[in-house]
């Protein structure tokens, strides 16, 4: 007695299904993104004016010297300069 064999199918992915629902939903986004208005609304003004920025420029020179402000100073100089001008 000969037993039949079934007809196996595999299971394949097409891609052109995938690709059709991201272009429809890439058309939706587009679409409702030009429908959406944006809200105008003010902002309040500042009352402070703007604060220049403040340049610190430390230097190590060939010898290890530490430069600031072009003099040559310690560190614990330095370190003392730097947080009295971030103050």
């Amino acid at each position: 007695m000969a037993l039949k064999r079934r007809n196996k199918t595999s299971a394949e992915f097409s891609m052109a299904s995938l690709t059709d629902v991201i272009f429809l939903l890439l058309i939706f986004f587009v679409l409702t993104s030009k429908l959406v208005k944006l809200s105008n609304f003010e902002l309040p003004e500042s009352d402070s004016t703007t604060v220049a920025p403040v340049t610190m420029v430390v230097e190590v020179d060939e010898n290890g010297q530490y430069l600031y402000g072009g003099q040559v100073s310690s560190l614990r100089s330095i370190e003392q300069a730097l947080r009295s001008r971030i103050k």
